[in-house]
């Protein structure tokens, strides 16, 4: 009885494991990729912190030092007493406003977002309404010497416009670090995002990693139904003939690879059992046939013996018959030893008679004999093709058996060939034995009738010298029937040395068969 696993076939177990590892790469390529992201997002908020911010917060801080110095210049003009010292202190102030000017135009220039331009708006707005108007009514004062008016202007109207001023760039100074600092910790929580991502899909790698690795040995372990090393071990022990082997399968899943490997072990084990119980029929068998043979070879030898006797026999009745038919003449005087030639002719006769009937007899049992061969040889056939049958089913394991098998059914139909030609010409040699025997008792009448004649000797020797013709013409045709049968005999031994000689072929055959057998090692319950 076969069993068949129709389940949903699944996947090869090389396309899981490129699966598995795909996927593996995949999410090491999506870490990376979040990796790169954020560091490129963190990148860029840096640029903005060194590039724009700091770039911003570079002008601010010039522009706030230039209203420094011409704060300082513009007090020390008033201060200063010496002309040339106050001009120096004038020609100072005018460059930083030169430079505040300068540097003006680049802010405006490097800012980007509408929140630091309103701040740089709001710088020039006071250096535009209040400080340039200031200060050139100041540098008007100062040229013109004026130093009293000048100093008042000062005091009054230039200080308090550029203090304004450096208090908007201050606070576009203090918005702009703030700014930095904001850019920094975003840096930083962006930075930490990422690590977070990061490890959080390395850990989801290696948590993929060890799933699918234990998915994966489970799968190849259920597969398997155990340790590739004991199915390696049991397949070994099964190919050198141990068909004793455990075949352990894991958790008994019957659809796994050892609980198949166990179940080609028990249909060998049952295959092998089959073929080493018919071998062991077939050599009993051979056996026996061959002391058949051997018995039917002895039965035919006395049987050719026996023939030759009774052609003997014939030789001497016919020389004997022919004796009388000369001395026909004198059969008057010799009557009485014609007649005491024809008794022992008579008993001669009977003798064949007897013989003939052994004959019959004789073959009656060879043809049985030789139906018991065709029986034997019938019966090899069968479990040869059976055994032939079950090694098929086997495979590559039982084309030693198939190779053995077909030999044994060979010599089988051999066997059975040679023993119907046997039984056909010892039906043959029946038919002429039968024949034999009629005319041996035909042989018997003439001898009655030659006793009666030489009774009757004076008066009827024409009668004699006719009857003792028919005698010799009928011993003649005996002899003749005799002789076929004596060939047929001979033929028939030679065919029996035949199918003994077929018998021991068999027999040795069958004793290879079963040694061939015995290399497998079967339970002792088989």
């Amino acid at each position: 009885m076969k069993t068949h696993h129709s389940a949903s076939r699944p996947l090869p177990l090389a396309l899981r494991i490129a699966l598995t590892f795909g996927t593996l790469l995949l999410l090491c390529v999506l870490a990376g990729a979040i990796g790169l992201w954020q560091l490129h997002l963190v990148g860029s908020k840096l640029d903005a912190v060194v590039n724009d911010g700091n770039r911003n917060l570079a002008l601010a801080q010039d522009l706030s030092q230039q209203v420094h110095i011409g704060v300082e210049s513009f007090q020390s003009v008033i201060i200063i007493s010496d002309k040339a010292a106050a001009e120096a202190a004038m020609q100072r102030g005018g460059a930083a406003h030169e430079r505040f000017i300068t540097q003006r135009k680049a802010l405006l220039e490097a800012v980007s977002d509408q929140q630091t331009r309103g701040l740089v708006e709001t710088i020039f707005a006071i250096n535009d309404q209040r400080a340039e108007p200031a200060f050139g009514r100041f540098v008007q004062l100062s040229m013109t010497g004026q130093r009293e008016e000048a100093g008042a202007w000062l005091a009054t109207q230039l200080n308090p416009a550029l203090s304004q001023l450096q208090a908007a760039i201050k606070a576009l100074i203090d918005f702009q670090t703030a700014r930095n600092q904001q850019l920094q910790q975003q840096s930083q929580r962006d930075s930490t995002r990422g690590r977070w991502l990061m490890a959080a899909c390395f850990l989801a790698c290696i948590l993929f990693a060890g799933g699918a690795g234990y998915g994966l040995m489970r799968t190849m372990r259920k597969s398997l139904g155990g340790e590739p090393h004991d199915a390696l071990q049991v397949a070994r022990e099964i190919a050198d003939g141990n068909l004793m082997v455990r075949v352990p399968v894991a958790g008994h899943d019957q659809a796994s690879m050892m609980a198949a490997m166990r179940e080609m072990r028990d249909k060998l084990i049952e295959v092998v059992g089959v073929v080493n119980h018919n071998a062991q029929a077939v050599a009993a068998a051979s056996q026996e046939i061959a002391h058949g043979h051997h018995d039917l070879s002895e039965r035919t030898e006395i049987q050719a013996s026996s023939l030759q006797q009774t052609t003997a026999s014939m030789g001497e009745l016919s020389s004997k018959v022919r004796y009388t038919a000369e001395q026909s003449a004198l059969a008057c005087r010799l009557s009485e030893q014609a007649a005491d030639a024809t008794r022992s002719g008579r008993e001669v006769v009977e003798r064949v008679i007897t013989q003939m009937q052994d004959i019959d007899t004789s073959s009656g049992k060879i043809v049985d004999i030789i139906s018991v061969i065709e029986g034997l040889a019938f019966q090899t056939n069968i479990l040869a093709l059976n055994a032939a049958v079950e090694a098929a089913r086997a495979g590559e394991q039982g084309r030693g058996f198939a190779v053995v098998a077909t030999e044994v059914r060979t010599l089988a139909q051999r066997s059975a060939a040679a023993s119907r030609e046997i039984k056909q010409l010892i039906l043959a040699s029946v038919d002429s034995s039968a024949a034999a025997s009629k005319l041996s008792r035909e042989a018997g009448a003439a001898m009655q009738q030659v006793v009666q004649s030489i009774d009757r000797v004076s008066a009827v020797m024409n009668d004699i010298s006719s009857a003792n013709q028919e005698q010799s013409t009928g011993i003649g045709e005996v002899n003749q029937a005799l002789i076929q049968l004596d060939d047929l005999t001979q033929k028939n031994a030679a065919l029996v040395e035949e199918a003994t000689a077929a018998s021991i072929f068999l027999k040795d055959k069958a004793s290879e068969l079963k040694r061939s057998v015995l290399t497998f090692q079967l339970p002792l319950i088989v």
